[in-house]
């Protein structure tokens, strides 16, 4: 990995070992006499160029992926509840 550079001063950072591991700081001081505490930026993800065949293989995989989620989904339907059912002592409800 190459040496971060800190975004504040300009300078090369320096690998240190802590409590925790290893980490990248700052060795310069700010004027107030604290410690820099900007730490090394992350590496941007890079964009990644399909080509036609790929983009047409991916959209095929998920176009599989949904009919197979189409064919496991059953709909569920409410149960009837009857009331003759429900209060078998009554011969009829009263409405």
């Amino acid at each position: 990995m190459d040496t971060p550079i800190c975004s504040v001063h300009n300078t090369p950072m320096r690998e240190r070992e802590g409590q925790y591991g290893k980490f990248w700081s700052c060795p310069t001081k700010n004027p107030d006499g604290s410690w820099c505490k900007a730490k090394p930026q992350q590496p941007q993800a890079q964009k990644q160029n399909l080509s036609g065949t790929e983009y047409k293989e991916i959209i095929g995989f998920l176009s599989r992926i949904e009919n197979m989620l189409k064919e496991m989904y059953v709909p569920v339907s409410k149960p009837k509840i009857y009331i003759d059912a429900a209060i078998p002592e009554m011969d009829k409800p009263p409405f």
